[in-house]
């Protein structure tokens, strides 16, 4: 029946505040109507006859008459799913928005190909003041595949959530088991200065530790178009022995400036520190610019590039300070089931030795899913990054080659969430390759914890 209902429907109701109604038939956010005349109510159950009413109730604007009606209804003798749309669509006409959006979401989850219904939880968390979501589900909606005039509307509720949303916010925490927090060698012999020689340092040391991340900024509206925007981040790992902890913050302050179609550019300037063992380890200062752009429907680049000039506080490792500079991309494939990500980036770092100095060249890919079964939800991605330094160190008698590579998979339910809190369990392992065996290592770590997206 929710496939007959959504055939017989006015095109993607949900963009209806956008809709022109001499150029499209959005004009209502109301279930189809289905002639009364053309319906033998006397040969179908008594819920069914019912459902049929609530449907006509519903389009006439009779709300009062649409609850009786659908509260009668047996959910065992009618699909499931046109009764569910006909409650989110009440929900929703009523202003329950919330309701709404949880109605919408239980048939997404039943079938997940409904596209109308993902764009009426999409409104429904737009009007619920849920933006990041109802940015997520209008993006998923248009990568599914919608007429041309349903996607400048959505593209007009895009353009509306990036203008009327002023801050961002995301929390996550977890209790984390990281089989070599001192990123220790498992190298067991070297060559220095031409004589093989044995490796007297700490084997790797797993430990259980907290790690605890941050993010948010807040904009200020200078002109319609343009925000000045703040913010920081912040990350840690705190150990019982605190000389692996490792605390890093940065903050950044400049103008945003949201452009045409949906794109935006900002000029940051940006402060960092990092600790290692609760000392003072780096600090740096600089500039950052970065920027968003649609491509089509389906695509979205995110870029940005920065200089910052980082200093090691610490005078034994004076030799590493010097000029950072960074270009990179993300390329996001949207798809109504997840995303595709590709990434691509550049490092340059200039010290006061060249021998460590280096470029590093850096490769990535990401795939999320949010239909498995179960309600499930998966991310996997895997991350390459080849550094390749100037000149040869000294004692090895060779210019250092490295290569970093990172697999994560991360999983989480919908079943299993409190309010905004998802719990989120990961695993990362990491390899660090060397052609000089006293900087190779490996590491595993394992997390179960919670995001916090606001």
């Amino acid at each position: 029946m929710i496939k007959y209902l959504l055939a017989t429907a006015s095109v993607f109701v949900t963009v209806t505040a956008y809709a022109q109604t001499e150029q499209a038939p959005l004009a209502t956010g109301r279930a189809p109507a289905v002639p009364a005349s053309g319906i033998q109510l006397q040969q179908i159950s008594p819920s069914r006859q019912a459902l049929e009413q609530a449907r006509v109730a519903l389009a006439r604007g009779d709300y009062a008459a649409t609850e009786q009606l659908l509260a009668t209804v047996d959910q065992s003798q009618v699909d499931i799913n046109d009764l569910d749309f006909l409650r989110g669509t009440l929900a929703f006409e009523t202003k329950k928005y919330r309701e709404a959006a949880e109605i919408f979401d239980r048939i997404l989850a039943r079938d997940p190909s409904l596209n109308r219904v993902r764009l009426d939880l999409a409104r429904a968390r737009y009007f619920a003041g849920d933006e990041a979501e109802a940015e997520r589900q209008f993006r998923a909606a248009i990568a599914a595949g919608v007429p041309l005039v349903v996607a400048r509307n959505v593209g007009g509720f895009l353009g509306e959530i990036r203008r009327r949303r002023h801050w961002d916010f995301d929390f996550g925490a977890g209790i984390a088991s990281d089989s070599n927090i001192n990123i220790a060698t498992s190298a067991q012999e070297i060559v220095i200065f031409g004589l093989p020689a044995q490796v007297d340092s700490t084997p790797p040391t797993s430990g259980l530790g907290l790690s605890v991340n941050g993010s948010g900024n807040y904009q200020f509206d200078i002109t319609q178009n343009t925000r000045l925007k703040i913010g920081g981040a912040f990350a840690t790992s705190e150990y019982r022995r605190e000389e692996f902890s490792d605390r890093q913050a940065q903050a950044y302050v400049g103008p945003r400036f949201l452009l045409a179609n949906n794109s935006e550019i900002s000029v940051l300037a940006t402060a960092s520190h990092r600790w290692i063992g609760g000392k003072n380890l780096t600090e740096g200062y600089g500039v950052r610019i970065e920027g968003e752009k649609p491509l089509g429907q389906r695509f979205l680049f995110n870029g940005a590039v920065s200089w910052q000039n980082q200093t090691y506080l610490p005078n034994a490792y004076s030799f590493y300070s010097g000029p950072v500079y960074t270009a990179n991309g993300v390329l996001t494939y949207a798809q109504p089931s997840g995303f595709l990500r590709g990434i691509a980036g550049v490092v340059r770092e200039n010290t006061r030795i060249g021998a460590f100095s280096d470029t590093q060249y850096i490769l990535g890919a990401g795939i999320y899913r949010h239909t498995l079964p179960l309600r499930f939800s998966a991310y996997l991605s895997a991350q390459a990054a080849r550094a390749l330094y100037d000149d040869p160190l000294p004692a090895f008698g060779r210019t250092r080659h490295d290569t970093h590579i990172d697999t994560r998979v991360s999983v989480s339910n919908a079943k299993v969430s409190f309010g905004r809190f998802t719990p989120i369990v990961s695993y990362v392992h990491t390899e660090h390759l060397s052609n000089i065996a006293v900087y190779a290592y490996s590491r595993d770590r394992f997390e179960v914890g919670f995001s916090w997206v606001f």
